[in-house]
């Protein structure tokens, strides 16, 4: 088993190798010293900027609040838009905060927390975020 980075920035770091490996995508380093969503928008800024996002994520950027859930800020959305990726607002500057699956109920179109532990897929809550994209990377491997 390799060795656990030991810190965000170089769990980072170790991501960004990770998509250059896997999607052939250069990227620079990450920002120093950052929080995860400082660290997420740069990454994702720098993908867009290249036009090679699509390369690496199947869904979609989103920074905004959870609709109905407001104290969340969603940091993806799937491309059909009924589920959501998200951060508590008050964890925004943590280092390595959780992220919190919100599922959209089709009767209501509200949002609810997905409480089910990832099974398949990227679907589910993580105790990181950086756990979060991993699993991202690792649910669309074969794009």
């Amino acid at each position: 088993m390799g060795r656990k980075p030991s810190s965000t920035t170089s769990t980072w770091r170790a991501l960004r190798a990770l998509i250059t490996q896997r999607r052939g995508v250069a990227l620079g380093e990450p920002v120093a010293a950052g929080a995860s969503l400082a660290q997420w928008k740069a990454l994702l800024e720098e993908l867009v900027a290249a036009g090679t996002y699509e390369r690496v994520f199947r869904d979609s950027i989103s920074f905004k609040p959870v609709p109905g859930a407001t104290t969340y800020f969603s940091i993806m959305v799937q491309g059909e838009g009924d589920y959501h990726w998200a951060i508590r607002i008050a964890d925004i500057e943590k280092s390595d905060p959780p992220v919190f699956g919100f599922r959209q109920d089709l009767k209501t179109n509200l949002f609810a927390r997905d409480r089910t532990p990832p099974a398949y897929g990227p679907y589910g809550s993580y105790d990181r975020f950086t756990e979060f994209v991993r699993a991202m990377l690792d649910a669309y491997a074969d794009m």
